[in-house]
C-alpha cells in the first residue's frame, strides 16, 4: 500500500496537467448530459410546480353571463373557501397615432391570478390605481411593432357602455360612450393559457370597475376553491339563486390544460430519448478518454510485475489515478449540469416554468457522480491488461521513395495500418470506432426526426389537410347556403360541405369531423381501411381508436349532443383536419341523424390547375370567412418538441468533436515510438503529417459508413412512431443532401481535428527512440 501510495503522488507530480485536461474533459461531457436529465425531469415537474405555485387548480370556474362580479357573493355560499374573478370589460385602447379603437386583444379586470399569470416584465396593476393594466406577451409585441410602446407608455381607452354591449355595438362603427379614460401600461404578463391561446389580451385592476361603472361586462369567469368535502355541483346550484346568477355554468379548468401538459408530455417523451442516447454517448467516451489517458505501457508493466507487483495491484493503482480524475470531473460535471438546467424548459413550455433560471437536482448530480466513478474505476483497472507484443510494433515501409506519389502511397498505407491496430501493434479496439459510429447515427438520426417534425407541423396535408381552402365560421350556424355558389365557379374543382362538433362514443367525448361529399372526395384523410359511406359507418382517429379499445369493423353506441343515438360500424382510421389522430369522420347526414341542429357551416374547396393566385379571395361563399379552422392540438403540442432533436444533434455532434480532438491528441503520443522509428527509416515532416490525416480520414470514413445506415433507420424507426402515437400521416423526410453534408463534413472536421497532432507527429526525431526509454 505504501508503493501504491508513493507512485501514486509521482504520477499526480508528474501528469497533474494531463489529470486536470482530462478531467474537465469528462467533466464537460458528463455534465452535459447530468444537465439535460436535470432539465429533463425539471420540464416534466414544470406543469405541477407551477400550479402549486398559483395556488392549485381551483375546484371550478363559474362562468357568469351577465352583471358585475359575483366575487364577494360567491365567497359567502356554504363550502367555498376562496373565489377570485376576471371580468371581460369592454375597455379598448386607442391607437396613439389616429385615436382609433384596437380591436384585437381581449379586455378583462380583475385577478389575472385566475389564469395563473405572473409577471415577465414591470410589475403587476396596483389596485388603487384602477388605469394600470398590463398585457401579455402577444399583444406587447403587436403594440411595440406598431407604435414602439414599452412599459410605462400612456393609452386613451375607448370603453363600450352596457347599453352598447347589450345591442351588440362592439363589432360595429357606432362609438364607445365611455370616454375620458387614461390607462398606463405597467407590466407583461406569461399565462400558461397563452401556449393554448396567444391571444392578445390586457388586464386592469378588479377596481377598474368600480372606478368606472359606466363600462359595460360582457361575461366573467370566477374560480372557486372549496373546503374538503363541499361538493361543486352544490356551489353552482346556490349561485344560480344570486341575483345574476341564473344561467350561469361551470367549465372545468386548470390552471395549467391539459392540451399543454400534452405537449410537455411529448417533449419530455423526447427529452429521455436525447438523455438516454447521450447518457450512453457520454459512458462511452469517457471510457475512451480514461482508457487513453491511463494506459500502461508493455515495459511499465514487465517491470511492476517483475518486482513482486500482481496484476491486481496494478490494477488498484490504475483506479485510483481514474480517481484523481474522477474528482476533478466531478466537480466540473456538477457545475455545467446545474449550468445546462438554466436553458429548461426548452421554448414556449418555459411559461410553466414558476422560478426560472439554475437549478441544483441533488438526485441527477449524486446518481450522474456516482455513475462516473464507477465507469473510470472500471475502465482504469481494465486498461491494465496488455494489448499485443511489444514486438508487434507497426511495421514501416520497406522503403522511403522521395517521389511524391510514393510518399502519398507511404502515407496511406501507413495511415491505414495506425487506424486498424492498437497502440502496441495489437488489433484496434472496437470501441473507439462504435463510440464514433453511434454518435454519427444519432446527429443523422436527429436530423432525420428534425426534419420530419418540421415537415409535419409545416405541411397540413399530414394532419389532414386535404383541400386547397377552406371557408366559413366553425363556430356558428350557417345562416344560408356556402356550398351551391362554390358548385358553380369555374375555378373550383372539388367541394364538400362540412361541420365540425362533438359526438360521445360508448360514453367518451369525441371531436366530430362530418362531411358531405358533394364534388371530388375531399374530407377526412384516411390511413387505414376506408371512408364512411353510409350513414351508420363511422373512421376513428388512432388515438380515439386506442383509448376506445376498439378497431375497424367492431360496432359502437354513438350519442350526438342533442341526445341521438345509434349505433355505428368503425370502417377506417382517419386524420381530421380539426383533431388530426383524436377525432371521428362521418358523413354529414349520419351526423345529423344523431345532432338535428348540426348544419353545414364550413366549406372545403379545390381548385382547378394553374388558378390564380387570388382564386380563393373570388369564390363566392355566401359571406363565409376563409381560414378559421385552428391547428389540431396534438399538432401544436409536436410543434413544441422540435428543438429535441436539434438538441440531441448538437450535443453529439460537440461531443463527437470534443472527445475526436483528444483523442487524436493521445494517440500521436501513444504513436510516440512508431512514429520515431519511421523517421529514423527516412520518413520526412511531410509524410508523418500525412500518417496522421490518413488515419484520422480513415477513421471518420469507417464511422460514417456504418453510423450513416444505422442513424438513418434508427430516425425513420423513431418517426414512425411518433406518426403512429399522433395518428397523422405516416411518413418520414430523409434530406440526401444534409446525409451527404454530414459524410463530407465528418471527414473535413477529423482532418481539421488532426492538424495540431499532425503538427505534432511532424515534430518527432529519432531521439525520441532513446528519451522514451
Amino acid at each position: 500500500m505504501a508503493a501504491l501510495l508513493v507512485r501514486l503522488q509521482a504520477w499526480t507530480r508528474s501528469q497533474w496537467r494531463r489529470c486536470l485536461v482530462t478531467g474537465v474533459l469528462i467533466g464537460a461531457i458528463v455534465g452535459v448530459a447530468m444537465g439535460l436529465a436535470a432539465g429533463t425531469r425539471r420540464t416534466d415537474s414544470a406543469p405541477d410546480r407551477y400550479t402549486a405555485w398559483a395556488g392549485g387548480d381551483p375546484s371550478l370556474v363559474i362562468v357568469q353571463l351577465s352583471g358585475r362580479p359575483l366575487t364577494d357573493q360567491t365567497e359567502r355560499l356554504p363550502g367555498v373557501t376562496r373565489a377570485s374573478a376576471l371580468a371581460f370589460v369592454t375597455a379598448f385602447l386607442r391607437s396613439p397615432t389616429d385615436g382609433s379603437i384596437i380591436r384585437e386583444p381581449n379586455p378583462f379586470a380583475g385577478d389575472p391570478s385566475v389564469v395563473g399569470a405572473h409577471i415577465v416584465a414591470g410589475r403587476e396593476a396596483d389596485p388603487a390605481r384602477p388605469d394600470e393594466f398590463v398585457v401579455n406577451e402577444s399583444f406587447a409585441a403587436l403594440l411595440q411593432e406598431r407604435f414602439g410602446t414599452v412599459v410605462g407608455d400612456h393609452f386613451q381607452v375607448g370603453a363600450y357602455d352596457q347599453a352598447q354591449v347589450a345591442a351588440n355595438d362592439l363589432d360595429s362603427d357606432a362609438a364607445p360612450n365611455v370616454a375620458g379614460i387614461e390607462a398606463t401600461l405597467v407590466g407583461i404578463v406569461a399565462t400558461p393559457s397563452d401556449f393554448d391561446d396567444p391571444s392578445p389580451t390586457m388586464v386592469f385592476p378588479a377596481t377598474f370597475m368600480d372606478a368606472h361603472p359606466d363600462v359595460g361586462v360582457v361575461q366573467t369567469l370566477i374560480a372557486v376553491y372549496v373546503a374538503d368535502g363541499a361538493q361543486p355541483a352544490a356551489v353552482v346550484d346556490a349561485f344560480h339563486l344570486l341575483p345574476d346568477g341564473a344561467g350561469a355554468y361551470n367549465v372545468p379548468t386548470r390552471v395549467v390544460s391539459s392540451a399543454a401538459r400534452r405537449a410537455v408530455r411529448f417533449q419530455v417523451t423526447a427529452l429521455w430519448m436525447v438523455t438516454a442516447v447521450a447518457a450512453l454517448s457520454a459512458a462511452v467516451m469517457v471510457m475512451i478518454v480514461i482508457s487513453r489517458a491511463l494506459r500502461a505501457g508493455n515495459d511499465e508493466r514487465s517491470a511492476l510485475v517483475a518486482i513482486g507487483w500482481t496484476h491486481r495491484s496494478i490494477a488498484i493503482e490504475r483506479a485510483a489515478e481514474g480517481a484523481v480524475i474522477g474528482v476533478v470531473g466531478a466537480m466540473v460535471a456538477a457545475a455545467v449540469s446545474v449550468a445546462v438546467t438554466a436553458a429548461f424548459p426548452l421554448g414556449v413550455l418555459r411559461t410553466f416554468e414558476p422560478h426560472p433560471g439554475a437549478r441544483v437536482d441533488g438526485f441527477v448530480i449524486a446518481a450522474g457522480i456516482l455513475a462516473l466513478f464507477a465507469v473510470i474505476i472500471a475502465t482504469a483497472a481494465a486498461s491494465t491488461r496488455g494489448s499485443g507484443d511489444p514486438a508487434r510494433s507497426a511495421p514501416p515501409p520497406r522503403r522511403m521513395r522521395r517521389s511524391p506519389f510514393a510518399a502519398a502511397g507511404v502515407a496511406l498505407s501507413t495511415g491505414a495500418h495506425l487506424a486498424t491496430s492498437g497502440p502496441s501493434g495489437g488489433r484496434r479496439s472496437l470501441g473507439g470506432l462504435m463510440a464514433g459510429a453511434v454518435a454519427v447515427a444519432g446527429i443523422v438520426g436527429s436530423v432525420i426526426v428534425g426534419s420530419s417534425v418540421d415537415r409535419i407541423v409545416t405541411r397540413p396535408a399530414r394532419w389532414g389537410v386535404d383541400y386547397d381552402q377552406l371557408y366559413g365560421n366553425p363556430y356558428v350556424a350557417a345562416d344560408a347556403d356556402i356550398v351551391g355558389p362554390a358548385l358553380r365557379d369555374p375555378l373550383v374543382s372539388a367541394v364538400s360541405g362540412a361541420t365540425i362538433g362533438s359526438i360521445s362514443l360508448d360514453g367518451h367525448d369525441v371531436s366530430m369531423f362530418a362531411v358531405d361529399t358533394v364534388r371530388g372526395d375531399l374530407g377526412s384523410t384516411i390511413i387505414e381501411g376506408r371512408a364512411p359511406e353510409a350513414d351508420d359507418e363511422i373512421a376513428l382517429g388512432a388515438e380515439v381508436v386506442r383509448r376506445l379499445g376498439t378497431g375497424i369493423g367492431d360496432v359502437i353506441s354513438a350519442t350526438g349532443p342533442d341526445g341521438g343515438t345509434a349505433d355505428v360500424r368503425v370502417v377506417g382510421i382517419a386524420v381530421t383536419p380539426d383533431s388530426a389522430g383524436n377525432g371521428a369522420s362521418m358523413t354529414f347526414a349520419g351526423y345529423a341523424a344523431l345532432t338535428p341542429s348540426a348544419s353545414e357551416n364550413l366549406l372545403l374547396v379545390d381548385f382547378v390547375p394553374n388558378a390564380p393566385d387570388d382564386a380563393a379571395a373570388q369564390v363566392d361563399a355566401a359571406e363565409a370567412v376563409p381560414g378559421l379552422l385552428v391547428k389540431p392540438a396534438s399538432v401544436r403540442a409536436l410543434e413544441r418538441v422540435t428543438t429535441a432533436p436539434l438538441l440531441l444533434g448538437a450535443f453529439l455532434g460537440g461531443l463527437l468533436v470534443l472527445t475526436c480532438g483528444y483523442v487524436l491528441a493521445l494517440s500521436v503520443r501513444a504513436r510516440r515510438m512508431d512514429l520515431a522509428v519511421l523517421r529514423a527509416l527516412g520518413a520526412d515532416a511531410r509524410q508523418l503529417r500525412g500518417i496522421v490525416h490518413w488515419q484520422a480520414t480513415i477513421l471518420a470514413a469507417t464511422v460514417v459508413v456504418i453510423g450513416i445506415p444505422t442513424g438513418v433507420v434508427i430516425g425513420r424507426w423513431v418517426v414512425r412512431l411518433l406518426t403512429q402515437a399522433l395518428g397523422i400521416v405516416p411518413g418520414a423526410e430523409v434530406p440526401l443532401l444534409a446525409l451527404a453534408g454530414t459524410a463530407v463534413g465528418a471527414i473535413v472536421a477529423a482532418n481539421l481535428l488532426a492538424l495540431l497532432p499532425a503538427r505534432r507527429a511532424a515534430r518527432i526525431t529519432v531521439t525520441a527512440l532513446v528519451s522514451d526509454r
